[in-house]
């Protein structure tokens, strides 16, 4: 799948200076498997990661391989990972609903025993003529 982060073909940052797929795919075969291998960090998933990158246009999606490529490396923390993915979530449905905000939550309901106001009492009191 051209979207799958764990492809080795996929697991390279490609360079905005002319990187070929074949040099890429030479130095990822050469990588460590271990970097192949690191998860993603939570709340991210690397299924999550590929339904995503699905989703995203070109750019973002080349971006978030380079960003997954830095944080497999160490040169990027997992905070700042979730920092970039974050920033990129609205073009993503499935990124939308990781980091929606929480609900907020419902107002807590006043208990009263009062059944009527004073007002409430007079009106009822005028309207049937007592």
């Amino acid at each position: 799948d051209a979207h799958d982060l764990t492809s080795p073909t996929n697991y390279m940052m490609l360079s905005s200076h002319g990187t070929t797929a074949a040099s890429g795919l030479a130095r990822a075969r050469s990588a460590p498997a271990a970097q192949a291998t690191m998860a993603p960090p939570p709340p991210l998933t690397t299924e999550l990661l590929n339904q995503a990158m699905v989703e995203l246009g070109p750019g973002s999606s080349h971006a978030v391989k380079a960003c997954f490529d830095c944080y497999t490396k160490k040169s990027m923390s997992g905070a700042d990972l979730i920092s970039f993915i974050k920033s990129i979530s609205s073009q993503s449905a499935t990124l939308r609903k990781v980091f929606a905000p929480p609900a907020p939550a419902p107002a807590p309901v006043k208990p009263t025993n009062q059944v009527a106001s004073a007002d409430d009492f007079a009106f009822l009191m005028a309207a049937f003529g007592n």
